[in-house]
């Protein structure tokens, strides 16, 4: 039993929550070992759907028929996911990209599958480490990173494991990572759903930079909304109409920052005798237009404030 509390002689102050902490670490081991195996069982999913693939493929050649235009050529895969489907109680296309990533965990990182198995690392580190590692396009790159990773994954959480595993991967090959990035932003896509009472969610897949400029200049117009309903009196009306001119302001630069910053995203770096620049999307529009030390400033008692440079 490891004793977490400790008086001066080595006895431990609360040996309850020593038990706690003791089973604890059992039960995330068997946790872990238990979800190891069950990607090792959707792998060789992905092998019994390559067979069966292949059975009627060679079917299809003694019939004389081609297999493409049966319509059979996915039938084995679409067989197995809804199967797999109806025992994990997931969908189809759920459990075909499990089948993938677990098919890539075996082949690729077979070191960070036995670790998961061990209870060395959570299903959030191993999954972390194939994913960033799936760029990677040679078996020394990707040994060197498994190597580097697992080593990361054994101290950090399995949230900040995701950040660092991609630092590495692209450590290693730089160019794979940009081709990963650039592949991800050729998928972008916009998605629309309907809500109740007449209401609707929009999500968008966008390059990082603009996603947080639209996401900040939404804020600020909501915080104006906010703040304007709080006004009562005279004074406090002229305030509230002040920090809402300076939140229009400040949304106003946002979606001139935006701008610039898609510009600079979708065409390409930008120019080096360019005079504005932004933290995260490069030049926008005006020098102080979307810049995160000036651009929110908090007055109190009020909402956000922009900088007093930013022009409408």
């Amino acid at each position: 039993m490891r004793t977490w509390v400790q008086d001066r002689t080595g006895e431990s102050l609360w040996p309850a929550l020593d038990a706690v902490v003791s089973r604890l670490e059992v039960v995330r081991r068997r946790v872990a070992a238990a979800q190891a195996d069950e990607a090792r069982l959707l792998a060789e999913a992905v092998g019994l759907v390559a067979e069966r693939t292949a059975l009627l493929r060679q079917e299809a050649q003694q019939q004389g028929r081609s297999p493409g235009r049966s319509g059979d050529a996915d039938l084995p895969l679409r067989e197995v996911c809804l199967e797999l489907g109806m025992a994990m109680r997931a969908s189809d296309r759920g459990v075909q990209r499990r089948m993938t990533e677990a098919f890539q965990l075996l082949s690729l990182f077979s070191r960070t599958h036995e670790a998961w198995g061990s209870g060395q690392i959570d299903a959030g580190h191993a999954w972390a480490i194939t994913r960033a590692g799936g760029m990677l396009r040679s078996d020394a790159d990707r040994a060197r990173f498994e190597e580097l990773a697992l080593d990361a994954a054994r101290t950090e959480s399995p949230a900040r494991m995701v950040q660092a595993a991609k630092a590495i991967a692209a450590t290693i090959d730089p160019a794979a990572f940009e081709q990963a990035a650039r592949r991800a932003y050729d998928d972008r896509s916009v998605r629309l759903y309907d809500l109740d009472d007449g209401m609707a969610r929009l999500i968008a897949d966008l390059p990082a930079p603009l996603a947080h400029a639209i996401h900040d200049a939404l804020t600020v117009r909501g915080t104006a909304i906010l703040n304007q309903q709080d006004v009562g009196s005279g004074d406090d009306a002229g305030a509230g109409a002040d920090a809402d001119a300076d939140a229009d302001a400040d949304a106003d630069a946002d979606a001139e920052g935006s701008i610039g910053c898609r510009r600079t995203v979708i065409t390409g770096p930008p120019k080096r005798k360019s005079t504005g620049h932004s933290r995260r999307c490069g030049p926008t529009s005006s020098p102080t237009s979307f810049s995160w030390e000036n651009r929110r400033r908090r007055r109190p008692g009020r909402g956000w404030r922009t900088s007093p440079h930013a022009s409408r």
